[in-house]
């Protein structure tokens, strides 16, 4: 199921690159086209799902900051029964779901500083992807790819705020450590101002 949905998303990139004729290819070559696949099935993606469905404390500020939201003030101390039970199975599915992607035990979810490292390693793999000259875009590209968007969406969810949507982020200070990030931090700063997310100015449900 994972990979099917990944699947899906490469096709749409791809069909986006043939119709629109985008130039440069969204898909440049292999390797780009291999570090896509990573950060659409890999670790970050995994990291997105543990770290707003899994982890406790980031789940509250998350997904259930966002179903309360959405509930009515009147129902008071009902509120946070409502959330668990509508959210219960999702949070079992997406148990599994991110110990695949993170490739750890199930167990092993429930130690957060071990996954925190799994994550950072990750996003150390892909600043060592990143050029230091004019080129500012993974794989030393000077155009972004489909893998920059994927990433970009991604760390988005982790650390930025979902462009107009204003979604709640698990990992706000994710990029702030210079020795290790200063140069995915200025990427996704890039990436933002090139591509922002929007959603025609739509905002989360606010309650009433």
């Amino acid at each position: 199921m994972i990979r099917a949905q990944a699947n899906r998303e490469a096709v749409i990139l791809r069909r986006v690159d043939e119709v629109l004729l985008q130039k440069p290819s969204l898909f440049p070559n292999q390797e780009s086209t291999d570090l896509n696949e990573r950060v659409s099935n890999g670790v970050l993606a995994g990291a997105v799902i543990y770290y707003n469905w899994v982890h406790w404390q980031t789940h509250e500020k998350t997904i259930r900051n966002v179903f309360d939201r959405a509930l009515p003030a009147a129902l008071c101390c009902l509120r946070g029964r409502i959330i668990t039970a509508a959210t219960k199975d999702a949070r079992v599915r997406y148990r599994v779901k991110a110990a695949k992607q993170l490739a750890v035990s199930n167990d092993a979810l429930d130690d957060e500083p071990a996954v925190r490292r799994v994550l950072d390693a990750e996003l150390r793999y892909l600043s060592s992807t990143l050029s230091d000259g004019d080129n500012k875009y993974l794989l030393g590209a000077s155009e972004p790819a489909a893998a920059d968007f994927t990433a970009y969406a991604m760390i988005e969810r982790l650390c930025g705020d979902v462009g107009d949507a204003k979604f709640p982020c698990a990992l706000p200070g994710l990029l702030d450590d210079d020795n290790q990030f200063a140069a995915l931090r200025a990427w996704h700063l890039q990436m933002r101002a090139k591509a922002p997310i929007k959603f025609n100015g739509k905002r989360l449900v606010e309650r009433k």
